[in-house]
């Protein structure tokens, strides 16, 4: 019930909060990436505590400081699936592409019994860019969400590639 009232809310208030950013290029307010993590699960019923993961990920602003986020990540040593999407809000200064720290909620799966219950997650979370000049595609990130059903915390620690879409 939560889920489809949540997914409601997004539809009725997406030309809201879309209207600023729409004149804009779809490629200045979207991102596509792909990179490595490490992932530690945390809490009651959690069977591993760490996996190396490859993950790709997309991320479009509704508002400078709004953005719609969605990730898929396989787990190489126990052989599973994850995702999540949701909304992240920026804490940050929005012109600094460098550096940001923020808030959010996604709804996260897993295709292992170890990676469930598929529920919703508030997370909190940094990207930082350690050598635009030299790197400007390259991206280190960090990120905890609490299970909202599971009571597990989920980690991750990513290097990521940002693709250039112009």
């Amino acid at each position: 019930m939560l889920r489809r009232v949540f997914i409601l809310a997004l539809i009725i208030l997406a030309p809201l909060f879309a209207r600023p950013v729409a004149a804009a290029d779809w490629r200045d307010v979207c991102g596509i990436f792909a990179g490595v993590s490490g992932a530690w699960l945390d809490g009651p019923g959690a069977a591993f505590p760490a996996d190396v993961e490859a993950f790709g990920a997309a991320a479009a602003s509704l508002q400078p400081h709004i953005s719609v986020i969605a990730s898929t990540s396989y787990g190489f040593t126990h052989s599973y699936f994850r995702g999540d999407g949701g909304v992240r809000f920026t804490a940050t200064d929005v012109d600094n592409p460098d550096f940001n720290v923020y808030l959010g909620v996604r709804y996260r799966w897993g295709s292992t019994a170890d990676m469930r219950p598929n529920e919703w997650a508030p997370d909190a979370g940094l990207g930082w860019k350690p050598a635009p000049e030299t790197w400007p595609n390259f991206q280190l990130a960090a990120d905890a969400g609490y299970g909202l059903q599971s009571n597990r915390m989920l980690t991750y620690v990513r290097a990521m590639y940002s693709f250039p879409l112009k």
